[in-house]
């Protein structure tokens, strides 16, 4: 064995497949690797953002109360982010309930902090709801869940 078949302690025909693709491929090719590791991290960051840094934490319903069909809850929260407010969508199980708010007549976005809110109207009245908001920041559409339970 000849000393210029050995590099690192190994024959240059060891090499594996992925040695040979990443040192031995074209410039475009590298590029389109770089591009495609970029895009692959974006999606795994969006895919944890509303876990590593949500919009609103401490979600609690404080107050519920049944009015003929509707059903009026209220509470406390604590936005962490300042992005705009979109929507909140209200799901009872696997269906689509109604959700309306009283303190403005169309949604508003809300300042950083500690606040109260409500109150807002669910229609029908239900035993066990999910509440998810939609925000836009500046890093795209941020969709947090904000409340899982019993009410």
């Amino acid at each position: 064995m000849d000393r210029r078949e050995v590099q690192f302690g190994r024959r240059r025909t060891d090499y594996t497949w992925y040695a040979y693709l990443v040192k031995l491929a074209p410039r475009h090719i590298k590029v389109g690797l770089v591009i495609a590791a970029i895009v692959w991290s974006w999606f795994g960051f969006k895919a944890v953002e509303p876990t590593i840094f949500p919009v609103v934490t401490d979600f609690t319903i404080n107050e519920t109360t049944i009015q003929g069909n509707d059903q009026l809850i209220s509470g406390m929260m604590i936005k962490r982010r300042d992005c705009l407010f979109e929507s909140v969508v209200a799901y009872s199980g696997d269906h689509l309930v109604g959700i309306r708010f009283t303190e403005t007549p169309s949604p508003v976005s809300r300042i950083k902090g500690d606040q109260a809110w409500g109150i807002w109207i669910v229609t029908p009245p239900v035993i066990e709801l999910s509440l998810y908001s939609r925000h836009e920041c500046a890093t795209g559409s941020v969709t947090t869940k904000l409340w899982e339970g019993k009410l």
